[in-house]
């Protein structure tokens, strides 16, 4: 279930916002309103939320800060500013949210914004069958930080396990074979040992590859020029 926050200090905007995302969120979901800033700020429970519709010029906090506060404690909320500010579009990258709703186009960006954050939920869920000598279980893509081979082994690490891969005869694993059916779901081979989930990368620079987890890979300067370009094109797409 996917829970929703309504944040809107106009009560009538409120309403029918909460009407639109009601009828139009098809996953299951739980929606709450709040037509105070501070009383959403103030709420123990804020975190919890999955997804939030929060409005940015509002009295006592605005949707900026909270927002910031968001990011700052929940890693992967997403924030979906709905304003009539919307000179403040650019301003609003810099809390990196999903969308950006004009309240002027509600119908047509509300619709837009729902239909992808569904697609979001619908890629989160995709998986790898891990197996190991002592396990066999599906992973979801999103929590697999990279792909490594050692010598004739490979492991793959998660955000919070280190799992090395069974080798069987019938079944030949190697990096070449998992990128081949990983590469459309977000893996870019940044050296022949290491297949990277593009949302744990934080910098690519000339020679080297740097983790959000401050892992460092080598890489072949030759290379980072189509690295950089796979990169941008998957950023774009999750965009």
């Amino acid at each position: 279930m996917t829970k929703i926050a309504i944040v809107d200090d106009d009560k009538i905007f409120l309403n029918k916002l909460f009407a639109i995302v009601n009828e139009s969120f098809i996953e299951l979901k739980e929606i709450i309103t709040f037509d105070d800033s501070m009383l959403f700020f103030n709420n123990p429970d804020k975190f919890s939320f999955d997804l939030i519709f929060l409005d940015i010029d509002m009295p006592g906090i605005n949707g900026f800060d909270i927002a910031e506060n968001l990011n700052m404690i929940k890693i992967g909320v997403a924030i979906i500013f709905v304003s009539s500010k919307e000179h403040l579009v650019f301003d609003s990258f810099k809390y990196k949210p999903f969308r950006f709703v004009r309240k002027s186009n509600l119908d047509k960006d509300l619709h837009n914004a729902i239909l992808d954050y569904e697609d979001k939920i619908r890629n989160d869920r995709k998986t790898y069958l891990l197996k190991t000598n002592e396990v066999e279980k599906a992973i979801a893509l999103q929590d697999i930080e990279y792909f490594e081979s050692v010598k004739h082994d490979v492991f793959v690490q998660t955000i919070s396990h280190r799992f090395k891969l069974k080798r069987s005869k019938d079944e030949v694993k190697s990096i070449k074979a998992i990128h081949e059916m990983l590469a459309d779901s977000g893996f870019i081979r940044v050296h022949k040992s290491f297949l990277v989930n593009f949302k744990f990368i934080y910098a690519i620079k000339r020679n080297q590859v740097i983790l959000k987890d401050n892992t460092i890979i080598d890489m072949n300067p030759h290379n980072a020029s189509e690295i950089k370009r796979i990169y941008n094109c998957f950023l774009i797409m999750e965009n």
